[in-house]
């Protein structure tokens, strides 16, 4: 571990509160280690269940802040001449592009598009 963790640790050991950024620099600080978590908190004279809680709490953040993920099925590819002409390209303002052949079903297009405004789920 760089001196410069080595000091930033014994910083926020020292600390009786820590806010988020304190408290990954201190769960980074034992994953990095290789230690178990109860040699890590005996090395910096810290309690192992604040940093066990700190890890849980990051991870569930992290969990909740992950953007949702929408399956998608791949098709292939229309022919030639169905793909150009005739066809309704709907563009979003995040710049996703939805094409469209002839004859596509309108009540599909409506739960598409509310799955990727975020009014529905998959």
């Amino acid at each position: 571990m760089s001196g410069m963790r080595a000091g930033e640790l014994t910083r926020l050991a020292a600390q009786k509160y820590w806010n988020a950024e304190d408290a990954q620099v201190v769960v980074e600080g034992w994953r990095q280690s290789g230690q178990s978590l109860k040699a890590f908190a005996r090395s910096h004279a810290i309690q192992a269940h604040r940093i066990a809680r700190w890890a849980r709490q990051l991870q569930e953040t992290a969990v909740r802040e992950r953007p949702p993920f929408h399956p998608v099925r791949v098709v292939e590819a229309l022919p030639q001449d169905v793909a150009g002409e005739g066809r309704i390209e709907v563009v979003l303002s995040g710049g996703l592009t939805i094409r469209l052949p002839r004859g596509f079903a309108a009540a599909e297009l409506r739960q598409v598009l509310d799955v990727l405004e975020g009014r529905a789920s998959c």
